[in-house]
Parts: structure tokens; C-alpha cells; sequence
């Protein structure tokens, strides 16, 4: 355990790397790459700073191939641009996908939030957060359909 750290923080760490998906090793430290082989990650990619900066470390830091996986959640204008920027950090056109959620999205999980007053702090709709299961479940669909042979499944930042 390092300086600083106490043993709750240390399982906290681990929980993250499971919930990341990282298949096959929920203790791997951060930056230690050379632990296991990664041939290719499905990323739930938005287009944003986050999960761009997280696509770029998976390839230097892994040297796997990465596949992104945008929910349309009804961005609109947003999704394009995010297609142009992972064509940009090297991700290969048949490794981009993008979804339409829009359906299922509203009427699986917006509808019942509001039917079920779901507010953040009492005052606030809820955002991204409310799309996160929807994200989560359809990622692992895609990456077994289309990657069978991937070694991770991971997250970075909400879409």
C-alpha cells in the first residue's frame, strides 16, 4: 500500500477497475500495462475531452486496438463530430459505432424517471446519469456481436 493510502481507498481502486471491466483482473494498478495482454477494447466514446484523452492512453498504454461505441441518446449535432475525431485519433472506420438509443431511452428510462420524480438534490432533472444503464447494457451487446475475440470492455467519462 502506498504513502497516504488507506485499505478502504485501495478497495475503492479495485471496485473501479471491476466496474471498468477491465475482464480478468479487477486489481490491476493503474500504469501497469505490461501486467496483461489487451488486443482490443470496446469504449463507450462520446467525442468528448475524457473519453478521448482515455482513448489515446488505451492505445499507447495498451497497444490494442480500440472500438468506440457512441449511444445516440439524441445529441443531434454532437455525434458526427465525435465520429470525425475518433477517425482523427486512429480508430479504424469499421471499429466506430454509433447507435440510435433514442427509442428505448425515452421510453425505458426517462418516462419512468418521470414518473417516478426523480430529481438530483431535490430540484434537478436527472442528466447523464439516467443514461449510464442504457449505455452499459448495450456496449457488451455490441462488443460480443461485433468483437469477439476483445479483451476489455471499459468506461471513461458520462456520454
Amino acid at each position: 500500500m502506498q504513502p497516504g493510502t488507506s485499505e478502504r481507498s485501495v478497495g475503492l481502486a479495485d471496485h473501479t477497475w471491476r466496474r471498468a471491466g477491465v475482464a480478468g483482473d479487477s486489481t490491476m494498478p493503474q500504469g501497469d500495462a505490461k501486467k496483461r495482454q489487451v488486443k482490443k477494447v470496446v469504449l463507450a466514446y462520446s467525442g468528448g475531452l475524457d473519453t478521448s484523452i482515455i482513448l489515446k492512453w488505451l492505445q499507447t498504454t495498451y497497444g490494442c486496438e480500440v472500438v468506440t461505441f457512441t449511444a445516440d441518446l439524441g445529441q443531434g449535432d454532437e455525434l458526427e463530430p465525435a465520429r470525425e475525431k475518433a477517425l482523427l485519433l486512429g480508430i479504424k472506420p469499421e471499429n466506430i459505432f454509433i447507435e440510435d438509443l433514442r427509442e428505448e431511452f425515452v421510453r425505458d428510462y426517462v418516462f419512468p424517471m418521470f414518473r417516478a420524480n426523480a430529481l438530483y438534490e431535490g430540484a434537478y432533472l436527472l442528466g447523464t446519469s439516467i443514461a449510464r444503464p442504457l449505455i452499459a447494457k448495450r456496449r457488451p451487446a455490441r462488443a460480443t456481436t461485433r468483437c469477439v475475440s476483445n479483451s476489455a470492455i471499459t468506461r471513461s467519462s458520462p456520454m
